[in-house]
């Protein structure tokens, strides 16, 4: 009995033997673990410190970045929103542009036809030179004739003139001075100044005459031997007559006294034409040319009329296609301005978020830094390893 309680008195030993050596294993193994968390908590802390001024650095260059990026925001926004004020300006300066592109197109075709037609006179005119050329040659020899002709017949001007007053002259004294009774007439009605007829006084003989008439009527009805003693028909028959021949005579000694000069001045004409057609006839070479240049020059132009019209049609075409691409010009530039305007309002958050974080740092860099010296503090027990 005795023994059996020593035996039970020892096992009752045995328990807090037990008991304290699972305690004790517990324990190491707890500070094993705890020694390797601690090196693990140590290792992260220090990577994380490392860390922190990066971050630091990061977020000021964030917030520079986000400030730079919103004022191009802002800027490319005021600009669109210029753009997009401006856009009903473009639009009726692209229609002003059609309408000049179409006025221009519509100038060219005329200006074209014109030159065409123009070209066409230059051709006709230029095949007409030779005619021209031969033709002012012919002028010219003509009017140098015509010229001499005219000299040759001014130099003899005066014989013809003398020539034309004698025949005059016979016609008076067969009319009148180898009359008696004319002649008698005329002294007795002249008081005795006009004794004879002549081509000088021819003038006052027909002023006489016809001043007189009435007396010449009576003397011609007057009986003989103081008159002809003719009947009124006969009288005025005859008083015509003698009118008549008279101022025939006086417009013959007119044209007789005037023909020297007449003669003269158209000599002198014809010299002047005949000099003009010999200049003529020397710049009738350069009228040539000329004519050959201009010819040249407009058949170029006329062959480029065709490029020239086409070209203008093409660019009122081009000008009324993109004329009618302005309403989707317009609807692009109004959904960029509305963009860009809500990019716009979202600026201002995103410079306050970036700035918040910015300011944000320097308190997380605090509490890193007293993470760390956490753990330092932790890591300054030394575990069982």
């Amino acid at each position: 009995m005795e023994n059996e309680v020593k035996k039970s008195a020892g096992k009752v030993w045995l328990i807090p033997t037990i008991v304290a050596a699972v305690l004790l294993i517990g324990l190491v193994v707890f500070m094993v673990i705890m020694g390797k968390g601690t090196s693990a908590l140590a290792d992260g802390t220090v990577t994380l410190s490392e860390a922190v001024a990066p971050m630091q650095d990061g977020t000021a260059q964030l917030s520079e970045g986000v400030d730079a990026y919103t004022d191009g925001v802002d800027q490319v926004a005021d600009g669109i929103e210029q753009l997009n004020e401006n856009v009903p300006a473009l639009a009726d300066g692209v229609q002003q542009l059609q309408d000049g592109s179409a006025s221009l197109r519509d100038g060219v075709k005329a200006y074209t036809e014109g030159t065409d037609k123009v070209a066409d006179g230059i051709a006709q005119l230029q095949g007409n030179v030779p005619a021209l050329v031969d033709g002012v040659a012919k002028l010219d020899a003509g009017a140098a004739q015509v010229a001499g002709g005219l000299t040759a017949l001014n130099t003899g001007s005066d014989a013809i003139a003398k020539m034309m007053l004698a025949g005059i002259q016979a016609n008076l004294d067969a009319v009148a001075n180898n009359n008696p009774q004319v002649l008698g007439l005329l002294t007795q009605l002249s008081e005795g100044k006009i004794t004879k007829v002549t081509t000088a006084n021819i003038g006052d003989v027909v002023t006489l005459f016809v001043a007189k008439k009435d007396d010449i009527l009576a003397a011609f009805k007057a009986p003989a031997p103081y008159g002809m003693g003719l009947t009124e028909e006969v009288a005025q028959k005859k008083y015509a007559e003698y009118a008549a021949a008279l101022g025939a005579a006086q417009q013959g000694v007119v044209t007789a006294n005037a023909l020297p000069g007449q003669i003269g001045a158209l000599a002198g004409g014809a010299q002047g034409v005949s000099d003009g057609l010999k200049g003529l006839n020397g710049m009738i070479p350069s009228l040539s040319s000329g004519i050959k240049q201009l010819y040249d020059g407009t058949q170029e132009l006329k062959k480029n009329s065709k490029a020239l019209r086409d070209g203008a049609s093409q660019l009122a075409d081009g000008v009324a296609k993109l004329n009618g691409s302005v309403p989707t010009l317009t609807d692009g530039i109004g959904k960029l301005f509305d963009g860009s305007q809500q990019l716009k309002e979202n600026s201002q958050a995103l410079r306050d978020g970036a700035s918040q974080l910015k300011d944000a740092a320097p308190a997380l860099i605090d509490g890193i830094g007293q993470l760390v010296d956490g753990a330092k503090k932790v890591n300054g027990f030394t575990p069982i390893h």
